[in-house]
């Protein structure tokens, strides 16, 4: 009976942090590379091309006078695997954002103008209740969050920000979802125990 007890106690564990994880989050490395030049239309300076893959990843193309950018969503996830280079098309940054805006998650790496990594920033450092902890809150709470791709066009997404500099003022992350049709709430979350901080509506009028 006691060895019948232990196995459903590892079952119930096993499963408990499979539900937990199952965000398909995408691995970033430090590996140098360049921006892919030949999947432009054409010479002019600012334009976006987008790629859908055989795998249903979704990938946007960014370029400009001054930069260049990728982001890449994998189906079936929060992230986006994005990369920003110089200029000349050489990388300078890369690491994992959130699907619906730019909200830096994780490990980001830096690299100067020879391709070198100068430095490594984890944007998790200061947040002991994570990313997925706030995903599962939402989950919680029945506030919707999509995976995959999100096309700004398409209507009112669940942002998801925090603190840019928890160091100075304590970690922190707020959630905006459109409760009702007319009203948007903010939930603000501490980001070391995940206590809700505050709860306001306010008027939403959709343009």
């Amino acid at each position: 009976m006691k060895n019948l007890l232990l196995a459903l106690t590892l079952l119930f564990s096993v499963s408990c942090n499979a539900q937990k994880k199952t965000t398909m989050k995408p691995t970033i490395d430090n590996q140098f590379e360049k921006f892919e030049t030949e999947k432009l239309h054409s010479n002019a300076e600012d334009q976006v091309v987008t790629e859908r893959r055989k795998d249903g990843s979704y990938v946007e193309y960014h370029h400009s006078k001054d930069s260049r950018a990728k982001k890449e969503t994998p189906p079936n996830s929060y992230y986006t695997i994005t990369i920003i280079y110089y200029s000349n098309g050489d990388v300078r940054e890369k690491g994992l954002t959130f699907n619906a805006n730019d909200l830096r998650l994780g490990i980001w790496y830096v690299f100067d103008k020879s391709g070198t990594v100068t430095s490594i920033i984890d944007y998790d450092k200061n947040y002991k209740f994570d990313f997925e902890d706030v995903l599962a809150f939402c989950k919680k709470e029945n506030i919707p969050v999509e995976k995959g791709p999100i096309l700004q066009s398409t209507g009112y997404h669940t942002q998801i920000f925090r603190k840019e500099n928890p160091a100075q003022s304590g970690s922190e992350w707020e959630i905006r979802w459109l409760k009702k049709p007319d009203s948007e709430e903010i939930i603000k979350l501490d980001g070391t125990s995940g206590k809700v901080l505050s709860r306001r509506e306010q008027h939403f009028i959709n343009n």
